[in-house]
């Protein structure tokens, strides 16, 4: 069964992915959510872990409707991937270092169930045609997504917490987890990248409109 299991998980991860690619979010994720199920059984902490990454991918350019729905898979993956490494580290004999620290922070909004924050928001542009009808005035809006995909690198040595902000960072969008030597990009309005170690204390922040690097990561 052990072996029938994993081949199901490896498979409805391909086929996960494969529907994200096409815009199919709610079959995607159900997909996804099985295939991390039969991983968690059969103890497979790596197979846990990418597709965490394949979750991750997707609910950077997520929808609003769509976000809760992503935060409810993310969330249950990383305490996943928490139990799975205590687990190991455990049978290994040696000191388990949460992978996760960052799910015992307040506002973090891909990880908690339930709470909702939209990245990507929409500008109106357009200009107003009037003309005198019989009974009042026609309006014309025209609507244009005015965001770009800005990403940075970690060129450090440690982990951090990357997220997106507006000066002066009081608030900070959909912050990740950026190991070394990652990149991650959203397509995003903020200006800013805020850098926070995992425990939660602030680095800096990084100009998101230039090529940005955590090295950059200067004040606020």
């Amino acid at each position: 069964m052990g072996e029938a299991r994993r081949k199901r998980a490896e498979e409805a991860l391909a086929e996960g992915r494969r529907l994200l690619e096409s815009g199919d979010v709610h079959g995607a994720l159900r997909l996804l959510d099985r295939a991390r199920k039969d991983f968690v059984q059969e103890g497979d902490l790596g197979g846990v872990r990418e597709l965490r990454k394949v979750v991750e991918d997707g609910y950077r350019l997520a929808d609003a409707q769509d976000e809760p729905a992503y935060e409810r898979l993310l969330y249950g993956s990383a305490q996943n991937v928490r139990f799975l490494s205590r687990k190991r580290a455990a049978e290994a004999k040696v000191p388990w270092e949460d992978p996760h620290p960052e799910l015992d922070q307040p506002g973090r909004p891909e990880m908690r169930a339930g709470v909702t924050r939209r990245d990507i928001p929409w500008i109106a542009i357009g200009a107003v045609v009037a003309a005198a009808l019989v009974a009042g005035i026609v309006l014309l809006i025209v609507f244009a997504d005015t965001t770009d995909r800005r990403g940075i690198t970690n060129d450090s040595t440690a982990s951090v917490v990357v997220g997106l902000c507006d000066s002066p960072c009081d608030t900070v969008a959909k912050p990740l987890l950026l190991r070394p030597g990652e990149r991650i990009s959203w397509k995003t309005t903020y200006d800013r990248f805020a850098i926070s170690k995992p425990s939660g204390a602030r680095i800096g922040c990084v100009d998101a409109t230039r090529r940005a690097r955590v090295s950059d990561a200067d004040s606020c």
